[in-house]
């Protein structure tokens, strides 16, 4: 996997997702299909069958060794009683891979928030965000302006903004397979699950495993948006981890938001992310490669 030179750069300094370029006046576009919109709405089947339709797409740009190490691997959405999450893991002998609802419902409503954002200059990526760095129920529904909230144009951008969230966290928990983080055929073991709440710091040689997974991920989406002709790029990954550091003041207790617990500080994590998708750019797509041993 060309994983680029991740840890050597994780000090840079870190920066929020810059503001959306100002649309001038925008005019909604709205359309009668948008209050029955799946992201809209978070229709549950919806949210699972499209970010089942991503992973397929991000796996057929892995290279044939990486495809191998994932043959077969499903893709599982269990409630996991409301705990905001997702791991890599096995069923037997079969790779796996799971994203929680209450991740999904997450991912769907940062989509529409920054799609707001971007499409009316409104303020409703930070207000999401700080809602719910401040409470434990999502923000009610309702509030925002029906017209808006059903544009036609932040339908569409509000669904590659999703595309872009599950695309990289799902990116993410398959390189934990072909990166040989665990080996299905041997332990039948499961990483970034919640084995680590109970402690409050992620170990050091998860840490490692958890940044070469970061890179793979982000590699993985943007080969993807280039040989699908997807409009992808970093945005989704900046604005999971920007929401997540706004949530790192929960205790242990808050199993909630386990994926706060299960993985390293965002701090750690953004300026990481960002020096990856500086390097990709650079090496038009050739990051230089890091020996990744096997378990």
């Amino acid at each position: 996997m060309r994983v680029a030179l991740v840890l050597a750069l994780a000090a840079a300094a870190c920066e929020p997702l810059p503001p959306p370029a100002t649309p001038g006046r925008a005019r909604p576009e709205p359309v009668a299909a948008g209050a029955r919109d799946p992201i809209n709405r978070r229709d549950v089947a919806w949210l699972h069958a499209e970010a089942e339709r991503v992973m397929h797409e991000l796996i057929g740009s892995l290279d044939d060794n990486q495809r191998s190490e994932v043959e077969g691997v499903t893709l599982s959405h269990d409630d996991f009683f409301g705990i905001v999450n997702a791991f890599a893991g096995c069923e037997g002998m079969q790779p796996a891979i799971a994203v929680t609802d209450a991740m999904l419902d997450i991912l769907a409503r940062l989509a529409a928030a920054r799609a707001m954002e971007e499409r009316f200059d409104v303020d409703a990526t930070n207000a999401y965000m700080e809602w719910a760095a401040h409470h434990h129920a999502a923000p009610p529904d309702g509030r925002e302006d029906p017209a808006m909230w059903n544009d036609r144009k932040k339908l569409a951008l509000q669904r590659d903004i999703y595309d872009e969230e599950v695309g990289w966290v799902i990116g993410h928990e398959l390189a934990h397979h072909y990166l040989g983080h665990l080996r299905c055929a041997r332990d039948g073991g499961i990483v970034d699950d919640l084995r680590h709440v109970a402690q409050s710091l992620v170990p050091a040689f998860q840490q490692v495993d958890e940044l070469a997974a970061d890179a793979a991920g982000i590699d993985n989406l943007l080969a993807t948006a280039r040989r699908t002709g997807r409009p992808w790029r970093e945005r989704g990954a900046r604005l999971i981890l920007e929401m997540f550091a706004r949530q790192e003041h929960l205790r242990i207790e808050d199993l909630a938001y386990a994926f706060v617990m299960t993985h390293p500080l965002s701090s750690i994590r953004l300026p990481a992310l960002r020096a990856v998708v500086a390097a990709w750019h650079l090496t038009d797509g050739n990051l230089p490669i890091i020996p990744v041993p096997r378990v």
